[in-house]
């Protein structure tokens, strides 16, 4: 099985010039914990997760207080990508090895295609499970 046949294409992108704040107000609408950082013709410059920002949040009278800084302070830039035509096993085996939950998709130039997540997976086992229980 491949990447290409089960990760997200229509992924959300913000630029390292962007607010945090306003990265994580999107996560928080569009019910997602990563955001791929891109520059230019949509050339990948870093990943930004839920738990990159909750590192720098800071938690007052019941609300999550986010620092207004620039995405680019809070994103991982050293990360793991795939390419669309990987198979899943071996994804899967670097995210379990990695401790990572999100690797993006691009082509040879570093151009976003996509994201492959550890929900995508679980998506994929419950799957499974449900078309053997009908079995």
């Amino acid at each position: 099985m491949k990447i290409k046949n089960f990760m997200t294409r229509d992924v959300t992108c913000v630029g390292p010039n962007d607010n945090l704040n306003k990265a994580y107000e999107i996560m928080c609408e569009q019910k997602i914990r990563h955001l791929l950082v891109v520059e230019g013709a949509n050339q990948l410059v870093g990943l930004l997760s839920e738990r990159d920002i909750l590192l720098r949040a800071v938690y007052v009278g019941g609300f999550i207080n986010v620092p207004e800084i620039n995405v680019g302070l809070a994103m991982t830039t050293e990360m793991v990508t795939c390419h669309p035509n990987h198979q899943m096993h071996d994804v899967a085996e670097i995210m379990l090895h990695r401790r990572i939950d999100a690797v993006p998709v691009t082509d040879a130039s570093g151009e976003v295609l996509g994201i492959i997540t550890s929900a995508d997976f679980i998506g994929i086992a419950a799957s499974r499970d449900r078309m053997e229980l009908s079995n």
